[in-house]
Protein backbone atom coordinates (compact mmCIF):
# COMPACT_ATOMS: atom_id res chain seq x y z
CA UNK A 1 0.00 0.00 0.00
CA UNK A 2 0.96 3.62 0.32
CA UNK A 3 2.85 2.99 3.57
CA UNK A 4 5.11 0.49 1.83
CA UNK A 5 5.65 2.86 -1.07
CA UNK A 6 6.52 5.64 1.35
CA UNK A 7 9.08 3.42 3.07
CA UNK A 8 10.73 2.57 -0.25
CA UNK A 9 10.90 6.19 -1.35
CA UNK A 10 12.23 7.28 2.03
CA UNK A 11 14.98 4.66 1.87
CA UNK A 12 15.93 5.73 -1.63
CA UNK A 13 15.91 9.44 -0.87
CA UNK A 14 17.65 9.32 2.49
CA UNK A 15 20.03 6.39 2.08
CA UNK A 16 20.64 6.74 -1.66
CA UNK A 17 19.96 3.05 -2.26
CA UNK A 18 20.09 2.27 -5.07
CA UNK A 19 22.55 5.07 -5.93
CA UNK A 20 20.76 8.01 -7.54
CA UNK A 21 21.64 11.50 -8.69
CA UNK A 22 20.72 14.70 -6.87
CA UNK A 23 17.74 15.35 -9.19
CA UNK A 24 16.32 11.87 -8.58
CA UNK A 25 16.83 12.14 -4.81
CA UNK A 26 14.85 15.37 -4.68
CA UNK A 27 12.10 13.85 -6.80
CA UNK A 28 11.94 10.80 -4.51
CA UNK A 29 11.66 13.06 -1.45
CA UNK A 30 8.84 15.07 -3.08
CA UNK A 31 6.93 11.86 -3.85
CA UNK A 32 7.59 10.63 -0.31
CA UNK A 33 6.06 13.86 1.02
CA UNK A 34 2.95 13.45 -1.13
CA UNK A 35 2.36 9.94 0.18
CA UNK A 36 2.81 11.09 3.78
CA UNK A 37 0.38 13.95 3.16
CA UNK A 38 -2.25 11.58 1.75
CA UNK A 39 -1.79 9.32 4.77
CA UNK A 40 -2.54 12.26 7.06
CA UNK A 41 1.02 12.86 8.25
CA UNK A 42 1.08 16.52 7.25
CA UNK A 43 3.95 17.60 9.49
CA UNK A 44 6.15 14.74 8.30
CA UNK A 45 5.21 15.53 4.70
CA UNK A 46 6.24 19.15 5.14
CA UNK A 47 9.53 17.95 6.63
CA UNK A 48 10.17 15.82 3.53
CA UNK A 49 9.32 18.69 1.20
CA UNK A 50 11.49 21.08 3.19
CA UNK A 51 14.44 18.73 2.82
CA UNK A 52 13.79 18.59 -0.92
CA UNK A 53 13.51 22.37 -0.99
CA UNK A 54 16.82 22.77 0.83
CA UNK A 55 18.51 20.42 -1.63
CA UNK A 56 17.15 22.19 -4.71
CA UNK A 57 14.64 25.02 -4.33
CA UNK A 58 14.41 25.36 -8.12
CA UNK A 59 13.50 21.71 -8.77
CA UNK A 60 10.28 21.73 -10.83
CA UNK A 61 8.61 19.08 -8.64
CA UNK A 62 9.47 21.00 -5.48
CA UNK A 63 7.94 24.16 -6.91
CA UNK A 64 4.80 22.26 -7.97
CA UNK A 65 4.45 20.80 -4.45
CA UNK A 66 4.85 24.26 -2.89
CA UNK A 67 2.04 25.62 -5.09
CA UNK A 68 -0.21 22.54 -4.89
CA UNK A 69 -0.13 22.18 -1.11
CA UNK A 70 0.18 25.89 -0.31
CA UNK A 71 3.31 25.21 1.70
CA UNK A 72 4.80 27.70 4.14
CA UNK A 73 8.19 27.81 2.50
CA UNK A 74 7.64 31.46 1.69
CA UNK A 75 7.87 32.26 5.40
CA UNK A 76 10.81 29.91 5.77
CA UNK A 77 12.51 31.45 2.76
CA UNK A 78 12.26 34.82 4.51
CA UNK A 79 13.93 33.24 7.51
CA UNK A 80 16.55 31.81 5.19
CA UNK A 81 17.11 35.24 3.68
CA UNK A 82 17.62 36.69 7.15
CA UNK A 83 19.98 33.87 7.99
CA UNK A 84 21.90 34.42 4.76
CA UNK A 85 22.17 38.14 5.52
CA UNK A 86 23.38 37.38 9.05
CA UNK A 87 25.92 34.89 7.66
CA UNK A 88 27.25 37.41 5.15
CA UNK A 89 27.63 40.08 7.84
CA UNK A 90 29.47 37.70 10.16
CA UNK A 91 31.81 36.56 7.38
CA UNK A 92 32.58 40.19 6.51
CA UNK A 93 33.28 41.08 10.14
CA UNK A 94 35.46 37.99 10.64
CA UNK A 95 37.50 38.99 7.59
CA UNK A 96 37.93 42.49 9.07
CA UNK A 97 39.14 41.02 12.37
CA UNK A 98 41.53 38.74 10.51
CA UNK A 99 43.01 41.70 8.65
CA UNK A 100 43.29 43.92 11.72
CA UNK A 101 44.09 41.45 14.52
CA UNK A 102 44.93 38.12 12.91
CA UNK A 103 43.34 34.77 12.14
CA UNK A 104 43.24 33.54 15.74
CA UNK A 105 41.09 36.51 16.78
CA UNK A 106 38.75 35.87 13.84
CA UNK A 107 38.46 32.25 14.95
CA UNK A 108 37.72 33.37 18.53
CA UNK A 109 35.03 35.76 17.28
CA UNK A 110 33.20 32.95 15.46
CA UNK A 111 33.63 30.63 18.45
CA UNK A 112 32.16 33.27 20.77
CA UNK A 113 29.08 33.61 18.55
CA UNK A 114 28.52 29.89 18.90
CA UNK A 115 28.92 29.98 22.67
CA UNK A 116 26.49 32.88 22.93
CA UNK A 117 23.82 30.76 21.25
CA UNK A 118 23.75 32.45 17.85
CA UNK A 119 24.87 29.23 16.22
CA UNK A 120 27.04 28.75 13.18
CA UNK A 121 25.68 27.81 9.78
CA UNK A 122 27.73 25.57 7.48
CA UNK A 123 29.36 28.58 5.78
CA UNK A 124 30.32 30.01 9.17
CA UNK A 125 31.71 26.71 10.38
CA UNK A 126 33.71 26.57 7.17
CA UNK A 127 35.09 30.05 7.86
CA UNK A 128 35.86 29.07 11.44
CA UNK A 129 37.88 26.09 10.20
CA UNK A 130 39.67 28.33 7.69
CA UNK A 131 40.79 30.77 10.39
CA UNK A 132 41.78 27.95 12.74
CA UNK A 133 44.01 26.46 10.05
CA UNK A 134 45.41 29.86 9.10
CA UNK A 135 46.29 30.46 12.77
CA UNK A 136 48.04 27.09 13.00
CA UNK A 137 45.31 25.64 15.21
CA UNK A 138 45.26 22.38 13.32
CA UNK A 139 43.46 20.28 15.92
CA UNK A 140 40.62 22.79 16.09
CA UNK A 141 40.46 22.95 12.29
CA UNK A 142 40.34 19.17 12.04
CA UNK A 143 37.48 18.96 14.54
CA UNK A 144 35.45 21.57 12.64
CA UNK A 145 36.00 19.86 9.29
CA UNK A 146 34.80 16.59 10.84
CA UNK A 147 31.68 18.38 12.10
CA UNK A 148 31.05 19.74 8.61
CA UNK A 149 31.43 16.27 7.13
CA UNK A 150 28.85 14.94 9.60
CA UNK A 151 26.48 17.72 8.55
CA UNK A 152 27.05 17.21 4.84
CA UNK A 153 28.90 13.96 4.09
CA UNK A 154 28.54 14.37 0.33
CA UNK A 155 30.32 17.73 0.18
CA UNK A 156 33.61 16.67 -1.38
CA UNK A 157 35.42 19.87 -0.45
CA UNK A 158 34.96 19.27 3.28
CA UNK A 159 36.68 15.92 2.83
CA UNK A 160 39.30 17.60 0.66
CA UNK A 161 40.15 20.20 3.29
CA UNK A 162 40.35 17.61 6.06
CA UNK A 163 42.48 15.26 3.98
CA UNK A 164 44.82 18.02 2.84
CA UNK A 165 45.20 19.25 6.41
CA UNK A 166 46.26 15.78 7.52
CA UNK A 167 48.50 15.36 4.46
CA UNK A 168 50.40 18.59 5.08
CA UNK A 169 50.30 19.08 8.84
CA UNK A 170 50.60 15.56 10.22
CA UNK A 171 52.14 12.16 9.60
CA UNK A 172 48.70 10.52 9.30
CA UNK A 173 49.22 10.02 5.60
CA UNK A 174 47.32 6.76 5.17
CA UNK A 175 44.25 8.27 6.83
CA UNK A 176 44.63 11.39 4.68
CA UNK A 177 44.81 9.27 1.51
CA UNK A 178 41.60 7.41 2.37
CA UNK A 179 39.76 10.66 3.06
CA UNK A 180 41.00 12.27 -0.15
CA UNK A 181 40.18 9.18 -2.19
CA UNK A 182 36.59 9.46 -0.94
CA UNK A 183 36.56 13.14 -1.91
CA UNK A 184 37.87 12.30 -5.38
CA UNK A 185 35.21 9.62 -5.83
CA UNK A 186 32.56 12.25 -5.09
CA UNK A 187 34.12 14.83 -7.42
CA UNK A 188 36.51 13.05 -9.81
CA UNK A 189 37.12 16.02 -12.14
CA UNK A 190 37.89 18.60 -9.46
CA UNK A 191 41.51 19.80 -9.90
CA UNK A 192 41.82 21.03 -6.30
CA UNK A 193 40.94 17.57 -5.01
CA UNK A 194 43.27 15.96 -7.55
CA UNK A 195 45.96 18.30 -6.25
CA UNK A 196 45.40 17.23 -2.65
CA UNK A 197 45.29 13.55 -3.48
CA UNK A 198 48.37 13.84 -5.68
CA UNK A 199 50.22 15.55 -2.84
CA UNK A 200 49.47 12.83 -0.31
CA UNK A 201 50.60 10.24 -2.88
CA UNK A 202 53.84 12.21 -3.21
CA UNK A 203 54.32 12.24 0.55
CA UNK A 204 53.75 8.49 0.58
CA UNK A 205 56.55 8.09 -1.98
CA UNK A 206 54.28 7.15 -4.88
CA UNK A 207 55.88 9.61 -7.27
CA UNK A 208 54.66 8.19 -10.57
CA UNK A 209 51.01 8.19 -9.47
CA UNK A 210 51.40 11.64 -7.92
CA UNK A 211 52.98 13.06 -11.09
CA UNK A 212 50.23 11.68 -13.30
CA UNK A 213 47.42 13.01 -11.12
CA UNK A 214 48.98 16.43 -10.59
CA UNK A 215 49.69 16.67 -14.32
CA UNK A 216 46.02 16.06 -15.05
CA UNK A 217 45.02 18.64 -12.42
CA UNK A 218 47.40 21.16 -14.00
CA UNK A 219 45.92 20.60 -17.45
CA UNK A 220 42.39 21.15 -16.12
CA UNK A 221 43.11 24.17 -13.93
CA UNK A 222 44.82 26.17 -16.69
CA UNK A 223 41.38 27.00 -18.10
CA UNK A 224 40.14 28.26 -14.70
CA UNK A 225 40.00 31.91 -13.72
CA UNK A 226 41.68 31.19 -10.39
CA UNK A 227 45.35 32.23 -10.28
CA UNK A 228 45.89 31.06 -6.69
CA UNK A 229 44.70 27.54 -7.47
CA UNK A 230 46.61 27.46 -10.76
CA UNK A 231 49.89 28.45 -9.12
CA UNK A 232 49.42 26.11 -6.16
CA UNK A 233 48.85 23.10 -8.41
CA UNK A 234 51.66 23.98 -10.81
CA UNK A 235 54.05 24.53 -7.90
CA UNK A 236 53.31 21.16 -6.33
CA UNK A 237 53.45 19.53 -9.76
CA UNK A 238 56.91 21.04 -10.23
CA UNK A 239 58.05 19.67 -6.88
CA UNK A 240 56.93 16.16 -7.77
CA UNK A 241 58.57 16.39 -11.20
CA UNK A 242 61.81 17.59 -9.64
CA UNK A 243 61.85 14.81 -7.06
CA UNK A 244 61.20 12.41 -9.97
CA UNK A 245 64.42 13.77 -11.56
CA UNK A 246 62.47 15.43 -14.38
CA UNK A 247 64.25 18.71 -13.80
CA UNK A 248 63.48 20.56 -17.03
CA UNK A 249 59.78 19.67 -16.79
CA UNK A 250 59.75 20.93 -13.21
CA UNK A 251 61.32 24.22 -14.29
CA UNK A 252 58.70 24.55 -17.05
CA UNK A 253 55.88 24.05 -14.53
CA UNK A 254 57.35 26.64 -12.16
CA UNK A 255 58.06 29.05 -15.01
CA UNK A 256 54.41 28.78 -16.12
CA UNK A 257 53.28 29.40 -12.55
CA UNK A 258 55.63 32.37 -12.24
CA UNK A 259 54.15 34.00 -15.33
CA UNK A 260 50.66 33.59 -13.83
CA UNK A 261 51.56 35.20 -10.49
CA UNK A 262 55.13 36.26 -9.79
CA UNK A 263 54.20 37.33 -6.25
CA UNK A 264 52.76 34.03 -5.06
CA UNK A 265 54.34 33.28 -1.68
CA UNK A 266 54.21 29.48 -1.95
CA UNK A 267 55.88 29.50 -5.37
CA UNK A 268 58.55 31.99 -4.26
CA UNK A 269 59.35 29.95 -1.17
CA UNK A 270 59.60 26.76 -3.24
CA UNK A 271 61.95 28.34 -5.79
CA UNK A 272 64.25 29.74 -3.12
CA UNK A 273 64.39 26.41 -1.29
CA UNK A 274 65.41 24.50 -4.41
CA UNK A 275 67.76 27.24 -5.66
CA UNK A 276 69.62 27.25 -2.35
CA UNK A 277 70.23 23.51 -2.66
CA UNK A 278 70.89 23.18 -6.39
CA UNK A 279 72.30 26.60 -7.25
CA UNK A 280 70.69 29.84 -8.34
CA UNK A 281 72.39 29.82 -11.73
CA UNK A 282 70.64 26.58 -12.75
CA UNK A 283 67.26 28.27 -12.35
CA UNK A 284 68.29 31.66 -13.70
CA UNK A 285 69.38 30.12 -16.99
CA UNK A 286 66.14 28.24 -17.54
CA UNK A 287 63.37 30.67 -16.66
CA UNK A 288 62.05 32.65 -19.62
CA UNK A 289 62.14 35.73 -17.41
CA UNK A 290 64.50 35.55 -14.47
CA UNK A 291 62.53 35.78 -11.18
CA UNK A 292 63.73 38.63 -9.00
CA UNK A 293 64.07 36.35 -5.99
CA UNK A 294 66.75 34.34 -7.83
CA UNK A 295 68.99 37.30 -8.58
Amino acid sequence: GQSAAAAVLARQALDHEPPMGAYERVLAMVEYGEILWNLGYEEAAQGAWERAWNDDSNHVDVLEAVEKYDLAFQDRSEENDERAEYTAEVIEHAAYIDEEEGAEKAYEYLTALNWLGYGLTEPLLYQQAYYAKKAGMNEEAENIYRTLIELNPEEAHYLDHLGFLLATESDRLVEARLILREALELSPEDPSIMDSYGWVLYRLGRLEEASELLGTAAEIVISYDNPDLQVSILTRYGIVLWESEMYEDAINAWDYAWRIDSENEFLAQTLVEYAEVYGYSFFQERFEEEPGILR
